[in-house]
């Protein structure tokens, strides 16, 4: 099936399991899903900094220039996505780890983009923390994908919630993480990316949704009183994936 015919059908399922407007963007030449609604994330933005894409380090890492006067290039961590392995100094190329790189590369290098930003500035290796928009036009005027995001929707990484950050943004990725996996879609149509859950719960389509919260470890049943601080839905097997074991009090699906 070519490239193209394939993108159609998934735009076609898309519009009928999910609840969002699919798009087809073409970024230099390198097709991609991502919709129309996720638009909007730009608006929230209320500060940022322009930026040149120096290079790209792996799918989840670049270096940027935001000075154009001191010329300093700066290291940045993507906030909320986390790729496949190239570069660890103490670990292999993980499965599926170059298409990652080169996914980020096509679209990233030399670019122009917008740096956002999140409440913790840079991680313990001292990596700016960020949220990278590309500009592109659609509909006659300017709009601005959110890269992290994208990476997600088109199964080249992970959604990254070990650490929390914007709460809006973190429910969103996560949906986007199940839509690239109910799709097969990169790195989730790999034989490895199935997950395997016990005998006794491979009925057909048992994946129920269950909640987690920003900084717990537990997963719950929707209205555990552990949830009136915040609530993240995502599916079981996904829960699980993830390392989140059942609440006690709860006591949601296994």
């Amino acid at each position: 099936m070519k490239k193209a015919t394939a993108i159609a059908l998934l735009l076609l399922l898309v519009i009928v399991s999910f609840a969002l407007t699919p798009l087809e963007l073409d970024l230099d030449g390198t097709k991609v899903l991502y919709f129309a609604e996720y638009f909007d994330l730009y608006n929230e933005v209320t500060a940022f900094d322009e930026a040149e894409i120096a290079w790209v380090t792996d799918g989840d890492t670049v270096n940027l220039i935001r000075s154009k006067t001191l010329k300093l290039i700066e290291p940045v961590r993507l906030i909320g996505l986390d790729t496949p392995e190239t570069v660890h100094p103490s670990k292999p190329v993980e499965e599926f780890g170059r298409e990652a790189s080169d996914f980020a590369k096509n679209l990233l290098n030399e670019k122009n983009v917008r740096l956002s930003y999140d409440w913790d500035p840079r991680d313990r290796y001292n990596r700016i923390l960020g949220y990278l928009w590309l500009p592109v036009e659609y509909s006659g005027e300017t709009r601005y994908v959110l890269f992290n995001l994208l990476a997600i929707i088109n199964g080249y990484g992970h959604a990254y919630t070990s650490f929390s950050f914007n709460e809006n943004y973190m429910q969103t990725f996560l949906e986007a993480e199940t839509y690239a996996r109910d799709n097969s879609l990169g790195l989730w149509g790999l034989q490895e990316a199935i997950i395997e859950t016990p005998v006794e719960e491979t009925k057909p389509g048992y994946d129920p949704t269950v909640f987690i919260t920003n900084t717990g470890t537990k997963y719950h049943r929707e209205g555990c009183r552990y949830l009136k601080d915040s609530k993240i839905a995502l599916r079981l097997s996904e829960a699980k994936r993830r390392g989140y074991t059942p609440c006690s009090v709860c006591n949601p699906p296994k």
